[in-house]
């Protein structure tokens, strides 16, 4: 006679519960001419309001520098490099950043003065989840709108955080499918995937030229 035992029952995986991310979005005025000092205080002060930040203008410091231990920081290309300009960075204690890749977005306009212009991708596990992807990208400004709908067409899904460098507007035009949470009148906006629930944008003083956008996100 054979006698079966019983298997050992499986334990039951519960989902971690969902629990608000605050991500900003945020420029540093790098291209304004500011020393690196000013762009620093602009990031640490962006800090103390996110568990996400999405930033543009940032190629005069290293972020993972200016941040510190606490913060996992997406980040290419050499100090000083349009590359570099980009940083995608996430609160350790609330996740890590699996992969990362730099797209090119429209190419530099030199008789203008406008460098190219990329989108940085940070795929980002929060709180245990799985990795969603997080944008951060600066679009041409007024001087070089020929590349601004070029730019705008490449960029990524997920989340997407920008200096748009045009009003709420035309950028929903872009976004069909996508929320986009951005204040009147600001240049500076996120764009959300509509099965993620999120607040209203709202302005952030953190000492640079532009307000910084932050918005409350359940992914």
């Amino acid at each position: 006679m054979t006698v079966r035992t019983a298997r050992p029952k499986r334990p039951v995986k519960r989902a971690r519960p969902r629990r608000p991310v605050r991500v900003v979005e945020v420029n540093g005025d790098s291209a304004s001419g500011r020393k690196a000092a000013h762009s620093d205080r602009i990031l640490r002060a962006t800090a103390d309001h996110a568990d996400v930040i999405l930033g543009c203008e940032f190629f005069n410091l290293d972020a993972a520098k200016s941040l510190g231990p606490n913060w996992i920081v997406e980040q290419r290309g050499r100090t000083g490099s349009a590359d570099a300009s980009y940083i995608v960075a996430v609160r350790r204690a609330r996740g890590e950043v699996v992969k990362g890749r730099l797209r090119l977005g429209s190419a530099s306009l030199l008789s203008v003065g406008v460098r190219k212009r990329s989108w940085l991708t940070a795929w980002v596990e929060i709180d245990g989840r799985n990795a969603k992807p997080f944008s951060s990208g600066h679009a041409p400004p007024k001087r070089a709108w020929l590349r601004w709908p070029a730019y705008m067409a490449a960029a990524p899904g997920g989340v997407v955080g920008a200096d748009f460098n045009k009003w709420a507007r035309a950028v929903k035009v872009r976004f069909p499918r996508r929320v986009v949470r951005q204040p009147s009148r600001e240049l500076l906006g996120i764009v959300i995937p509509k099965r993620i629930p999120s607040t209203r944008a709202r302005r952030l003083d953190v000492g640079g030229d532009h307000h910084a956008v932050a918005v409350t996100l359940w992914p």
